[in-house]
Order: C-alpha cells, then structure tokens, then sequence
C-alpha cells in the first residue's frame, strides 16, 4: 500500500488566488511561463473562476490541515509516501511544488526526493529500471544547481537534463516543450 496525497490540487482548490501567488513568488517558477499566461493567472477573474465552479471549497479549506496531519501520521506509521501530482495550472512545475508540500507537511527534503524518485516508481512497479540511479537502469536524470536538500525548492534549479544516460540540450528541450531551458 502507497500513500499519494496530491496536496497540491487540495491547496489550489481551497484557495486558488493564496496558491497561485505563492507559486508565482518564486522566480524560478514563473521564469518559463508565456507573459500572457501568467497575466491571466494573476487576474482576480481567474481565481474567482475556481470559486464559482467548484463549491466545496470552504470544505476543502476546513480539511487541509486533516491531509498534512495524515501525511504526517500514514509516514510516522511507516506507509510508504509516493508523489503525485494533478497540478494542471503549473505544467513542469507540479512535481516542485508537491515536493514543497510534502516537506510542509513534516517530511525532511530528501524523504521527499525519495517520494518523488524511488517510491514513486516502487509503487507503479517499474522499480526494476527507474527511481534509483545504479548500473543496469535508465539513466533519466536531472543535474540541478543548487542543493535540494537544503531548500527543496531548488529541485526546479535545473542545470542538465539526461535521458538515457545522455544529456538533452536545452535547445531540444524547449523545442519539445519539456524541461523549461
């Protein structure tokens, strides 16, 4: 049994407008999205939007401090936590900003690595070539700038990107529309 809380789509709902400023108060998050898109999203218009559409937010806002408490317990209890993410507002950035709820919620930022890396796979059953690096695996990896194990946040601090052992430049990742260069 795995735990994937998905915490981010529960504090987006609950609050969109707090959500969305706290995601974009970080350069490194808002540095690859189009002018236009982070325009909109910073309009009152957008967050309203959520609002008025999904009416079980109070609900929502009432229960999040239930999820990090469970997170906090299912881990302390020793269920494995594997990151999710259904954060469709910040393509590219979903599993960042999981990863800074997770350590929110009581995980150290390499636990939440590991969640990310080596549980995640373990609990799609792919563990056999993914979520560790060691010989024998793919080697599809990122080479990041800064330490995340001090600021979990410096996971999207990408310097190089590998795909099966070799390095994607960051030209080809733009061009394909992944890792923001």
């Amino acid at each position: 049994v795995y735990y994937v809380p998905t915490m981010d789509i529960f504090e987006f709902l609950a609050d969109t407008r707090s959500f969305v400023d706290g995601v974009l108060a970080d350069p490194m998050a808002a540095r690859g999205l189009a002018p236009e898109t982070l325009a909109r999203y910073r309009t009152q218009e957008y967050s309203d939007g959520y609002r008025k559409r999904y009416a079980a937010y109070e609900n929502v806002q009432r229960h999040l401090p239930s999820l990090a408490a469970n997170v906090r317990a299912l881990h302390a209890a020793g269920v494995p936590i594997a990151l999710g993410t259904d954060m469709w507002a910040f393509p590219g950035l979903g599993v960042s900003i999981e990863l800074d709820l997770l350590v929110k919620a009581g995980l150290s930022p390499l636990e939440t690595i590991r969640a990310a890396t080596q549980t995640s796979a373990r609990s799609l059953g792919i563990d056999g070539d993914r979520g560790t690096l060691e010989p024998g695996k793919r080697a599809d990896f990122v080479v990041l700038s800064d330490d995340p194990t001090r600021d979990v946040k410096n996971a999207r601090k990408i310097r190089d990107v590998y795909k099966n052992g070799r390095r994607i430049v960051p030209e080809a990742r733009a061009a394909a529309g992944s890792v923001r260069p």
